[in-house]
């Protein structure tokens, strides 16, 4: 499936943090898969919390927030990432949990609730 960078971003929180062990190396390795690449942190102009930002000109804008992070829009792309199903069914009971208890972050990718639940995309 191919996610974008507020996609993969996402993802990892969904999943939990304490399982079997069997199931530990698949959402660890689910979640690596997730993260960016030096390549794409570098291509697509990723800053995290703390770091300075700038225009076009090489002027500085400004500093990314603690605990966010900024990407150039018109550079960063999507990933093809392999869901196994027993990923893609943990993906979808979290998110219909959030759904239901009414504690679905208001920052969170709507496009994920659709592709997952509401599409059943696999």
């Amino acid at each position: 499936m191919l996610f974008t960078i507020v996609e993969r971003n996402a993802l990892p929180s969904l999943m939990p943090r304490l399982e079997s062990f069997a199931l530990r190396k698949i959402i660890r390795e689910f979640c690596e898969a997730c993260s960016l690449s030096v390549e794409e942190i570098k291509n697509w102009e990723v800053k995290f919390g703390g770091d300075n930002f700038f225009d076009e000109k090489g002027m500085l804008k400004g500093v990314v927030p603690e605990g966010q992070m900024q990407w150039n829009g018109k550079k960063a792309g999507t990933k093809d990432i392999e869901v196994p199903e027993v990923i893609r069914n943990i993906i979808i009971a979290k998110l219909k949990e959030l759904d239901e208890s009414r504690s679905m972050p208001i920052d969170f990718p709507d496009s994920l609730y659709e592709r997952f639940v509401i599409q059943g995309e696999k």
